[in-house]
Parts: C-alpha cells; structure tokens; sequence
C-alpha cells in the first residue's frame, strides 16, 4: 500500500465523523427552532386611572403585560381569582400568558372602577 492511500484511508473516519456531527447538530438545532414558537405579548397600559384597553381579543399561548404609566400603583387582578398583580409602582409591570379561551374580566384592587376583559378566542 502506499503512503498516499494509508493517509486517505485514515481520513475517511474522520471525514465521516465530522459530517455525522455536522447533521445531527443541525438536526438539533432544527428540531429545537421548530419547538420553540415565538409568545406573543399584548401591552395593556394604566395610565389616567383606566386601561388602555377596556376589552382585547387574544389567541391561545398569548401573554398579556399590563404596564403602570400612572403615577400611583395600580394591580392586574381577575374577577374569578386566576391571577393577582402585586402592586405595581410607576414603570413597573406584570405578564400573564392565557392558554385556554375564555372571557377573563380584571379590574385594579385599589381601584376597582378601574376594569378590563381579555378575550381568548381559538
């Protein structure tokens, strides 16, 4: 045999090894990519003690972030208890993702003329 041919032989393996990495490394990262649908957020704002939006329409996997523009603390907090804010100060804000359709009435607890709805529509 020659020198030539040993080393061919010798690389072969190699060669091999690294495109099987290669494919399965995309095939990896492809499956991860397809897993992974990007969530999709609804602000809502609080600003002039009100919501930005009396009602908003969602699809399922959606999330919902109530933001305070208001200079005093304002709570997200549902009318049937499946979900409550913390007090939220200026510039700060609270997310919640809605996976099932439903009507979800919200008001703020300290203010409670202040309301809402998310609608989750399949």
């Amino acid at each position: 045999m020659s020198a030539t041919f040993i080393r061919i032989l010798n690389f072969v393996p190699l060669a091999a090894a690294i495109a099987f990495g290669t494919a399965e490394l995309c095939r990896a990262q492809s499956t991860t990519a397809a897993a992974e649908e990007p969530v999709k957020t609804v602000e809502v704002e609080m600003r002039n003690f009100a919501f930005s939006a009396d009602t908003i329409r969602i699809q399922p996997g959606t999330s919902v972030r109530w933001v305070n523009r208001d200079e005093v603390g304002h709570t997200s907090t549902a009318d049937e208890g499946e979900w409550a804010s913390p007090l939220l100060g200026p510039g700060e804000s609270f997310t919640q993702r809605f996976d099932e359709a439903g009507t979800y009435t919200y008001h703020c607890t300290p203010h409670p003329f202040m309301r809402g709805v998310v609608i989750v529509e399949e």
